[in-house]
């Protein structure tokens, strides 16, 4: 069997976008198993102490719930990382979109060394958008290009230089 080739930024790249949904699975299948312990134990509680362990186990039963259908349904999320490596593999541009209450959206780019977790902005954008707003490409190893739809009424700015890259910024 032949296995595909990944690269290390791609492989760390897949981890990271994992970690916070790994957290959430972990998490909510410990609270479920302490709930099912405490009710468990006690089914017919007679004494103060059991009906104190019941109604904790009964207690925790909202949150292990709720835990449970937070992991679940970010496992089935349709998002994916939106990242770029440049040509040389040496650096990475992160698209970042945070949806909003009415249009209150966050859309940003950073740039970052790839073996480091923190980068520069290089763009971002308060106002309505979508993944679709904000195109990014590498022109070569030294060069981003980010398309943008132009908003004059809300925050928007783009840096012309970021983790000492040349950010070349054009509106769409």
């Amino acid at each position: 069997m032949i296995w595909p080739k990944f690269n290390e930024v791609e492989v760390t790249e897949a981890i990271m976008f994992a970690a916070p949904k790994l957290k959430a699975l972990i998490i909510s299948i410990l609270l479920t198993t302490v709930t099912f312990l405490l009710v468990r134990r006690n089914k017919f509680p007679t004494g103060w102490k059991q009906k104190t362990i019941f109604g904790l186990g009964l207690f925790t039963a909202l949150p292990a719930a709720i835990s449970l259908w937070i992991a679940f349904s970010s496992l089935t999320s349709t998002d994916k990382p939106h990242f770029f490596v440049s040509p040389d593999r040496k650096h990475v541009a992160d698209l970042t979109y945070e949806a909003g209450f009415l249009g209150r959206d966050f859309t940003g780019v950073t740039i970052r060394s790839s073996n480091s977790l923190h980068g520069e902005e290089a763009y971002f954008y308060f106002g309505p958008s979508s993944w679709e707003d904000t195109n990014v490409r590498w022109l070569d190893d030294q060069n981003l290009e980010i398309g943008y739809r132009p908003d004059s009424q809300r925050t928007q700015a783009c840096k012309p230089v970021a983790a000492g890259i040349s950010v070349h910024c054009k509106s769409h």
